[in-house]
C-alpha cells in the first residue's frame, strides 16, 4: 500500500551554522558525568546522517516501505547571525534549491517544503521562487528560531501561501539545541489559522516534541477540534515514548479521541527521520507497521479504525492537501 511520510529532513554539513553544530556538541557533552569536551565531539556531529544527495533516504524508505517522503527544509541561521555568529556556509536560498532539486532526481518519491526565516531580507523572494520554480509544495515555519507563529513578519508569507494554495507546517511542542521552546506553543498557530481561514495549517508534531507523558498533545487536539483548517502532524511520536509498553494503551486512547474530535481526514503521519540506525530507527520501523495496519493494531485496545481512515492517514490526506500522487514502494521497485 501507499505511505507518505509528511515530515522528514535531509542534512549536510554546510547547511548548518557552525554554532548550531557546536550547540549539539555541547548538549551531548553534558549528557554524562564527567562532562566531555565539546570540541572533541564537534567534528563528529551529524556524520552518521549527512545525506545531501538523498541516496541514504531512498534506501531507508525502501526498507521501511515508505513510498513518498516530504522533506522539511530548515533555516537555522538567523538566531546565530543575530548573536554576531556565522550563518550556514551555504545560503538558505541555495539550500532550498538543492533539496527541492531531488524532486526531479526521484520522481514521485520525494517532495519538499520551503523554509526561510521571515527576518531575512529576501524571505518572500526565496519562498515564491521555491514554489513557482523549484516545486515546493508548502512552507515550513520554525518559531523556536526566535519568533512566535503569529509574528507580524510572518503574515505576508502566510498571505502568499494562501494565494498560492500551498499549506504551511508550523513547528510546535518544544525545540532542539539552544533554541527557545517558549515560541513553540500552539496558541499563536491557532490565531494564524483563524486569521487566514483559507490557509491550510499543519500543527507540527501535534505539540509533542518531548516525552509523551507530558500530555502536551491535548491542547493541540482541542485547538484543531475547533479550528477546521488545522491539520495534525503525528511526526516523531514514535521516539517520545508513545510506543513504550507503559504508554501504549494511553497512546491508543489519545489517537481514538483525536480521530473523534478532529477527524481522520485531518490527521497526517510522519517520522522526523533521519535518526541513524539505532533504537530510534527500529521504533520508526514499528511506527510504520502500526500506521499501515491501523485497524488490526488498534483492535486489542478496544479502539476501532476503518481501512478508509487508515488510508486517509497513510496517504489520502497528503495527496489531497499537497496535490501530489503518492508512490508505492512496490511500484517504485518495479520501475527500477
Amino acid at each position: 500500500m501507499k505511505l507518505v511520510d509528511i515530515h522528514r529532513h535531509l542534512w549536510d554539513t554546510d547547511w548548518f551554522p557552525p554554532g548550531h553544530r557546536m550547540a549539539f556538541a555541547e548538549r551531548a557533552a553534558k549528557r554524562s558525568w564527567p562532562e566531555r569536551d565539546p570540541a572533541d565531539i564537534f567534528p563528529r556531529v551529524g556524520k552518521g546522517v549527512y545525506d545531501p544527495d538523498g541516496s541514504g533516504m531512498l534506501r531507508d524508505m525502501d526498507e521501511l516501505g515508505i513510498g513518498t517522503s516530504v522533506i522539511m527544509v530548515m533555516d537555522w541561521g538567523m538566531p546565530y547571525v543575530m548573536k554576531g555568529m556565522a550563518d550556514a556556509p551555504t545560503p538558505i536560498r541555495e539550500i532550498n534549491r538543492q533539496i527541492l532539486a531531488l524532486r526531479d532526481r526521484y520522481p514521485n518519491r520525494v517532495q519538499g517544503f520551503c523554509s526561510v526565516d521571515p527576518r531575512r531580507h529576501n524571505a518572500m523572494e526565496v519562498f515564491e521562487t521555491a514554489v513557482k520554480e523549484w516545486g515546493a509544495i508548502g512552507l515550513k515555519v520554525y518559531p523556536p528560531c526566535g519568533y512566535y507563529a503569529n509574528d507580524p513578519l510572518m503574515l505576508p508569507l502566510y498571505r502568499r501561501a494562501s494565494d498560492l494554495n500551498v499549506p504551511v507546517l508550523i513547528h510546535s511542542g518544544g525545540s532542539m539545541f539552544d533554541m527557545l521552546s517558549k515560541y513553540s506553543i500552539p496558541e499563536p498557530i491557532e490565531e494564524v489559522a483563524v486569521q487566514f481561514p483559507d490557509l491550510k495549517v499543519i500543527l507540527g508534531h501535534t505539540n509533542l516534541q518531548g516525552r509523551f507523558e507530558s500530555g502536551s498533545y491535548w491542547r493541540a487536539i482541542q485547538i484543531a477540534g475547533a479550528v477546521t483548517n488545522i491539520y495534525l502532524d503525528l511526526c516523531d511520536w514514535q521516539v517520545t515514548g508513545a510506543l513504550d509498553e507503559r504508554n501504549i494503551s494511553e497512546f491508543w486512547h489519545v489517537l481514538d479521541i483525536m480521530r473523534d474530535s478532529v477527524g481522520a481526514h485531518r490527521m497526517l503521519w510522519g517520522t522526523d527521520l533521519p535518526m541513524g540506525r539505532g533504537r530510534q530507527f527500529e521504533l520508526t520501523r514499528r511506527w510504520v507497521d502500526i500506521v499501515k495496519n491501523l485497524p488490526q493494531e488498534a483492535r486489542p485496545y478496544d479502539v476501532t479504525f476503518t481501512e478508509d481512515e487508515r488510508d486517509l492517514i497513510c496517504f489520502g490526506n497528503a495527496e489531497r492537501l499537497f496535490g501530489i500522487t503518492a508512490a508505492s514502494v512496490e511500484a517504485a521497485a518495479r520501475a527500477v
